[in-house]
């Protein structure tokens, strides 16, 4: 199954480890990354910019670790020029003191202000560490675009849980039938990006894909948008303007919050499912389409049935392959792949070099209700990458988040399977089993790194070990 096989796999391998350039003229700098970079990065080293320069020629990096201070050609020249050169490479400026006139400079490239690693070694060692975590679920994200595309034609819903799996599948399955699918889900969950999936990977891909959103739309002017009028139809109907059905024809119409559809409109709706023909409005003759329907909607049209505030034929004829899309809550897992995708996508509309999230950030994004689902996520890495000011996001630039978890702390935790517990459910319990769950969490927002676990946990390495062991909670790894 793709998602196992992309979870089982770290993309760290001796054909394609992870490339770093530390550019310094006195190799301070360089001995800390060797010393706090793991095994399974390669770090080269250049003692100017010009070197720097050719190495790039010849190799590409993930990561140019820069001294400000170089001798001939500044630290800050070679910054302006990778911009124009290498725009997407992530650069992290060093500078034991910066001035204000270089730190300006460098935040005017889009790249973090400079840190002093030397009098900032514990932060530095967290960076490096965090990097590699970081990178890891960057190119998790390319292995899994490029599996998606290859096996389903589509690359765009990314996931590692079994219920998007399925939802892949169901996709795949119902794309190139003619039946009526009904998509359904909290706001957020992505039911248009579905729509469009099954559109795209089906056999009308060429043809027309329109969306009518059935709440945005005032009640008298939304039979105008979906069948159009005639000449002279009502005040102000200079012209024949077509309405979505005849635009869709060959294609596919989607309606969102169908729900929110008048019972006269549900009427009208149900002859074109049934016949294929409408009129449209001040029209005497019926014309006729072929378009494949996607509907959609964040209510529960069978209380609507029972309420009588929607037609029961209309539902049978609207419900014939249903998909149901997952909150995010049910997909935890794939808070920090999706935080990560987000992130970059960010990146390139706002020009900016912020490379990773670090850990504390990812916990309190797993943890965070999401009312708003995937929207809510994307649109809180976006306002966080304008916070940012550093290579990387943090617990801070995450204010609301954060707010709601210091608000809430206690109230709420992960379970070791990675669910979320509340004080209701989970009562009075021993302190072992609190234990085991901080730990857990721990594990599973660093991706079961043991150095930067135990250091959020506040213990050290070998009582980490020995508690995974105690506790049996290898399933989380035990990355060094």
């Amino acid at each position: 199954m793709i998602t196992a096989k992309i979870l089982d796999q770290s993309y760290i391998t001796k054909k394609s480890p992870y490339r770093v350039m530390v550019v310094d003229a006195d190799r301070k700098t360089y001995n800390l990354v060797k010393k706090y970079m793991q095994v399974e990065v390669k770090i080269d080293r250049a003692s100017t910019a010009d070197t720097a320069l050719q190495m790039l020629g010849l190799q590409d990096y993930d990561i140019i670790i820069l001294q400000l201070h170089l001798p001939l050609f500044s630290g800050l020249g070679l910054a302006e020029r990778l911009k124009r050169l290498k725009p997407d490479l992530t650069l992290l400026p060093i500078a034991e003191k910066a001035t204000d006139v270089e730190v300006k400079k460098i935040r005017a490239l889009g790249y973090p202000a400079p840190m002093n690693i030397h009098s900032m070694k514990d932060e530095f060692e967290i960076i490096c560490e965090e990097f590699i975590i970081g990178e890891r679920r960057n190119r998790m994200i390319k292995k899994l675009k490029s599996e998606l595309k290859n096996r389903y034609g589509f690359d765009r819903m990314l996931s590692v849980s079994e219920m998007v799996n399925d939802i892949y599948e169901k996709i795949n399955k119902v794309a190139n039938s003619r039946v009526p699918v009904l998509i359904t889900g909290n706001s957020g969950t992505g039911k248009e990006l579905v729509a469009r999936m099954i559109h795209e990977t089906g056999d009308r891909s060429q043809k027309p894909f329109l969306t009518v959103n059935c709440a945005a739309v005032p009640e008298g002017l939304l039979e105008s948008q979906f069948f159009g009028h005639e000449k002279g139809s009502f005040t102000g109907a200079v012209n024949r303007v077509p309405g979505k059905f005849e635009l869709a024809h060959n294609g596919t119409l989607f309606l969102d919050e169908i729900g929110e559809m008048s019972p006269v409109l549900q009427a009208k709706l149900l002859r074109v499912i049934e016949y294929g023909e409408f009129e449209s409005v001040g029209g005497i003759e019926p014309i006729k389409v072929d378009v494949r329907l996607i509907t959609a909607t964040n209510r529960d049209l069978d209380a609507m049935v029972q309420e009588g505030k929607f037609r029961t034929d209309l539902l049978y004829r609207i419900n014939v392959f249903p998909i149901s899309l997952p909150s995010l809550a049910e997909r935890i897992k794939d808070i920090a792949l999706l935080s990560y995708y987000f992130l970059r996508r960010s990146c390139l509309r706002n020009t900016r070099q912020v490379r990773y999230i670090n850990s504390g950030a990812i916990r309190i994004l797993q943890e965070y209700p999401w009312a708003g689902n995937i929207r809510e996520l994307e649109n809180a890495v976006e306002r966080a990458l304008i916070l940012s000011e550093n290579i990387r996001l943090t617990e801070a630039d995450f204010p609301i988040q954060l707010e709601w978890k210091n608000k809430n702390v206690g109230t709420e935790m992960m379970s070791i399977t990675g669910e979320k517990l509340t004080t209701q459910s989970i009562g009075i319990k021993p302190l072992k089993e609190l234990e085991a769950e901080a730990i857990s969490a721990a594990l599973l927002s660093t991706e079961g790194n043991i150095s930067i676990a135990a250091k959020h946990l506040g213990i050290g390495r070998t009582t980490l070990y020995n508690k995974i062991e105690e506790y049996n909670l290898s399933q989380f790894g035990t990355k060094n």
